[in-house]
């Protein structure tokens, strides 16, 4: 027809997008699931943990252990010692060397201040070695222990240990000068001074001394290396320790007209030492003898006696008094017993000629004003030195 045009309808379910899916399938076939919607954002990473646990779960080494995190370890406690360090009188040695000793390798090293104390801490507990170094075995040891207050004894770090110093075994010549002798030597050197004397290396000197605490000038003292010696000891303890030989006893007779003695007589007496000055007030005994214990460093003793306005004032020098077959010795004595010799020493010069013949007068002995050996034996038993 005119005017007109005629076009067939289309099959309506070409376009479909249900009816090409579904003729696609069949007896036999497997259908493909049908697209799930994007998730979101938040889905997504709830999707993603979830997935990892589940992997981690699977995963063998997620099961061993991650030594990479360890749990943080507390500090331990650790704990202290402390000792102190005194003499015969008990009174405290100061710049003493204290050590401590972990091990043959491992040592602790402290010098004793003022009070004469030491202290090493930031140790673990248990048992170590004590000494005194620089001091014979045989010259110090433990006088008792307590129990340290747990404020002083509880702390926390570690001890810095240290290799132990090298012990010098060399045997040491010392040449005497006038105010030394072995007492004072010893204490300076860590003996006692009987074990000094009686070393083997001074069996010559012996021979030619009979008081080990009256030497000459330029004799030859040899000192061996001290003996070490430690003991044992614990922690949270607190330690006295004896200095031994750090003090000597003294004794000056007093007499006074025709040669009666002195006796209980008060005195006060000044000792100078390494330590310093100190004074003391005590009596003689009833035969006229002062007595009394000093520091081993005693240079000077001085002896005030009487009562105003009649005063009598003596000053010894410790260790100045020669051996009895020198001149010198000769004088030192008759001068300490009244007789003056003037201030020369080693001359037989008048003073010391007349003394000896006052001497020899008063205990009746031929009067020549010579040392004989007659007069230096009575000299010698009258001092009793």
């Amino acid at each position: 027809m005119p005017g007109f045009s005629f076009t067939m309808p289309s099959d309506p379910t070409q376009d479909d997008p249900a009816v090409k899916f579904y003729t696609k399938a069949g007896p036999g076939k497997d259908l493909p699931e049908p697209a799930k919607p994007a998730p979101s954002q938040a889905g997504a990473k709830l999707a993603r943990l979830e997935a990892a646990e589940t992997a981690s779960q699977n995963d063998p080494k997620s099961q061993e252990p991650n030594d990479a995190v360890e749990p943080c370890p507390l500090k331990e406690t650790r704990h202290a010692l402390e000792a102190q360090v005194l003499d015969e009188k008990q009174q405290p040695l100061e710049n003493i060397e204290v050590e401590l000793r972990k091990s043959d390798t491992e040592a602790l090293l402290a010098k004793s201040d003022a009070e004469g104390r030491v202290r090493f801490d930031k140790l673990a507990q248990g048992g170590y070695k004590l000494g005194l170094r620089g001091v014979d075995r045989d010259s110090w040891e433990i006088l008792g222990d307590e129990d340290l207050p747990a404020e002083r004894d509880t702390c926390t770090g570690d001890a810095a240990w240290n290799p132990p110093a090298s012990a010098d075994t060399a045997v040491k010549e010392h040449k005497v000068q006038q105010g030394e002798c072995v007492a004072t030597l010893a204490e300076k050197h860590g003996f006692l001074p009987e074990a000094l004397w009686n070393a083997d290396e001074n069996a010559a000197l012996r021979a030619k001394r009979e008081n080990l605490n009256i030497l000459a000038p330029d004799d030859v003292l040899k000192i061996p290396a001290p003996r070490p010696g430690f003991q044992e000891v614990q922690t949270s303890k607190s330690y006295r320790l004896g200095r031994k030989g750090s003090t000597q006893s003294v004794k000056i007779r007093f007499l006074g007209k025709d040669a009666a003695p002195r006796a209980e007589e008060s005195y006060l007496l000044s000792i100078t030492s390494a330590a310093g000055c100190e004074e003391r007030t005590g009596k003689t005994d009833s035969s006229g003898f002062l007595a009394e214990i000093v520091p081993a460093t005693t240079t000077e003793l001085k002896v005030t006696m009487g009562s105003k306005p009649n005063l009598d004032t003596y000053t010894f020098k410790t260790a100045h008094l020669d051996p009895i077959d020198s001149l010198s010795g000769v004088q030192g004595r008759l001068t300490n017993l009244g007789y003056y010799c003037g201030d020369k020493r080693g001359e037989l010069n008048g003073y010391t000629k007349r003394a000896l013949r006052d001497f020899q007068r008063d205990n009746k002995l031929p009067i020549c004003g010579e040392v004989d050996d007659a007069t230096r034996a009575a000299i010698a038993r009258q001092y009793q030195a």
